[in-house]
């Protein structure tokens, strides 16, 4: 094969936080254009290399068993490797130069679009392709999702599931921690069904854009919420909330959309800690709900980012910017080829 290029798409939470890092809960997440960019050129020898921004190159032959260094910033990356190696065993696959650009960046700090979930579903993805696996897209989604929660050891594994599907995504968390209780090989882990997993691809509206408004303010939410114990009305509410939304978008129903979104962030908002909505966004908060815009604020809040919706060009750089806001448009990724 002759170079390869592949690239890997960010998310974005549509509707959803929270309620989805409980196993069965839903959220509703976007793949968006401006992730990850892969570019992978066969070599001669044992040793593979790949190369991303500044780090140490990584070598490695995949014929010796691969090792996982939690604390390297290769971690994930290694992590991948690793659970790929144990699904389909050590070998003599072709060697390669591989090297990985993020997008998810700006001159301010980080967009929070999912970057260790797009790294995990990357090597996925590169190798898939490389070596002509054939693997079917959920066992792509499972090899990453495997690798990332290795690494990371919590979450919903939406942020994977979105970047390895494309398009938008209707989503069920899975019962992943009870799974790895029972320390199953990874063979095992991919041909089982999934407990709660449910992964439902939608299709993006017509004339509908997305707009990522950016804080640049990373997000820490360990300290904020440590003890916070959600009620059994607070994920039926989200989950009420998350549906509305996935048939809005099935029927581009726009004020559906901005009436389910609207409801799951004043749900988030009188359920988590004030500094949720920090400054910043609440002025964002604000702003949209005077124009009536269909957005929220996406991810854990405390920082992060939040979107709009617009079926025209006319707002995108409306009045957002007296939040102190970046307001960038996001094409949705293309859905993948199931």
């Amino acid at each position: 094969m002759n170079k390869l290029e592949i690239d890997i798409p960010g998310k974005l939470f549509l509707a959803g936080e929270y309620a989805v890092t409980k196993a069965g809960n839903q959220a509703l997440l976007a793949a968006v254009q401006k992730g990850l960019k892969l570019s992978l050129i066969p070599k001669e020898g044992d040793q593979s290399r790949i190369k991303s921004g500044k780090l140490p190159d990584l070598i490695f032959d995949f014929q010796q068993e691969i090792t996982v260094e939690t604390t390297s910033p290769w971690s994930y990356v290694h992590s991948a490797l690793k659970t790929l190696q144990s699904y389909i065993g050590q070998g003599s696959y072709p060697s390669f130069d591989l090297k990985i650009e993020s997008q998810m960046v700006s001159p301010q700090g980080k967009l929070g679009l999912g970057s260790s979930a797009a790294v995990s579903v990357a090597i996925i993805k590169a190798l898939n392709q490389f070596w002509q696996l054939k693997l079917p897209v959920l066992t792509q989604y499972k090899l990453a999702a495997i690798a990332h929660y290795r690494i990371q050891g919590s979450g919903s594994l939406g942020d994977v599931a979105a970047i390895t599907y494309g398009g938008i995504i209707h989503y069920h968390s899975p019962a992943i921690a009870e799974l790895e209780e029972k320390r199953l090989s990874v063979p095992d882990l991919i041909q089982m069904d999934w407990p709660d997993l449910s992964i439902k691809p939608l299709h993006w509206p017509a004339n509908w854009q997305l707009i990522l408004a950016a804080t640049h303010q990373p997000a820490d939410t360990k300290t904020a919420l440590a003890g916070l114990i959600l009620p059994a009305s607070f994920y039926q509410k989200s989950n009420h909330c998350v549906e509305a939304a996935s048939l809005a978008f099935q029927n581009q129903d726009y004020d559906k959309a901005r009436q389910a979104l609207t409801a799951n962030q004043e749900l988030l908002i009188a359920a988590l800690p004030a500094p949720y909505l920090s400054e910043r966004l609440a002025s964002f908060w604000e702003t949209i709900q005077g124009q009536h815009l269909a957005g929220k604020v996406s991810g854990a809040g405390f920082g992060d980012n939040g979107y709009y919706l617009t079926r025209s060009q006319e707002k995108v750089d409306s009045q957002l910017k007296i939040c102190g806001l970046t307001c960038t448009q996001l094409p949705i990724a293309p859905a993948t080829n199931l």
